[in-house]
């Protein structure tokens, strides 16, 4: 019982913590946009990583903030119910004692009810989700086979180190997957005679592996039967994913040394060449997204986007230190401020013995 209520309580603040990071991101875009920064997409994609991994990290985080707080500063608690109830006990926070313990203890009654399932709602609730992780890990999978038949049918025309650049027949659009031990590229077979397009799609493929981006994929879809309900999870997804070919195009058209025309007009192409087409969008990274409803816009941002000047290559990394600096430690310490207090301190004695006078009064 335990150790269910211990993971949990991981889960929901994971999924806080998910929310909050999406709030902070939204802020720093709309910030961004603002400065000379608005074109750095390759910055703001790894920004974009960094903000992730410290969320993924904050339950570590918060064990490290909380342990850094008991040796510097023993006795103190980092835990936000603590702040509250000491608040209340000040006389800050006008409420019955009963009416402040009750909600003060919301989040315990209802996980103790959740793990009990003593009542429909929970079991509902607990139904749902066990099917919406199903639903995400069966797509996952079938995904996986789809990309494992690919590639089976698929046939290798030459290596680039630790890639296997492949021709199939049954794509349309270039794509990059990986497995445990090596990285593929998937070109459409007819690729082979245009050489000028099959450079551009090779380079923009390579870069996606440059940048990490098959990992970050597969970290994505891993996680996302645990986050598949919360709509921070998807609006971070697509902002990435946007980012992803913003800094990709800009990388390809200034280190490659690809004219912007020709570069467009690619994307073009291979965008006449997908259309009513569906193709997998997990576990690989396809030069342009076919099937979806937002292709068009995404087409056009891309676009757009080209005449961005390549001195945004070399915007000053300090920028990501200190964004990372300044996360580590926020959400350190708001992962330390979501945890169960540890024990009973002098302020809760206190708040539960007002609470029982309280009970006694209205007793009589």
């Amino acid at each position: 019982m335990m150790a269910a209520k211990q993971i949990l309580e991981v889960f929901v603040n994971l999924n806080i913590m998910l929310a909050l990071g999406c709030l902070i991101w939204l802020g720093l875009q709309a910030l961004v946009a603002k400065t000379a920064l608005r074109h750095a997409f390759i910055l703001q994609l790894a920004a974009l990583k960094t903000v992730l991994a410290l969320i993924l990290l904050s339950p570590v985080l918060a064990i490290a903030a909380t342990q850094a707080v008991e040796l510097f500063s023993p006795g103190r608690s980092l835990v936000l119910s603590d702040f509250v109830v000491a608040a209340y006990l000040r006389g800050e926070i006008a409420m019955d004692a009963i009416r402040f313990e009750q909600i003060l203890n919301t989040r315990e009654n209802w996980t103790e009810r959740f793990l009990l399932m003593n009542t429909k709602g929970p079991a509902i609730v607990a139904l749902l989700l066990a099917a919406g992780m199903v639903v995400a890990i069966l797509r996952l999978a079938r995904s996986a086979l789809q990309l494992h038949h690919l590639l089976d049918d698929s046939y290798l025309w030459k290596r680039v180190g630790p890639v296997d650049v492949r021709l199939s027949d049954r794509i349309a659009v270039p794509m990059a997957t990986r497995g445990l031990f090596r990285r593929h590229v998937l070109l459409p077979s007819d690729l082979i005679s245009d050489s000028d397009r099959r450079r551009i799609a090779i380079a923009h493929e390579l870069q996606h592996f440059r940048q990490s981006d098959l990992e970050w994929e597969i970290v994505f879809e891993l996680t996302r039967p645990f986050f598949f309900w919360n709509p921070a999870f998807t609006l971070l997804k697509r902002r990435f994913n946007r980012l992803r070919e913003l800094a990709c195009d800009q990388a390809v058209v200034s280190r490659y040394r690809v004219a912007p025309l020709d570069y467009a007009r690619c994307l073009l192409h291979f965008c006449e060449r997908s259309v009513g087409l569906a193709q997998a969008q997990r576990l690989n990274v396809a030069l342009l997204s076919a099937g979806r409803k937002d292709a068009r816009q995404e087409l056009a941002n891309r676009l757009l986007s080209l005449k961005s000047t390549a001195s945004q290559l070399s915007a000053p990394r300090r920028h990501l230190i200190a964004l990372a600096c300044v996360m580590g430690t926020f959400l350190s310490f708001a992962g330390a401020s979501l945890e169960a207090p540890k024990d009973w301190s002098h302020d809760r004695l206190m708040l539960s013995t007002v609470v029982n006078l309280e009970r006694l009064r209205a007793d009589r």
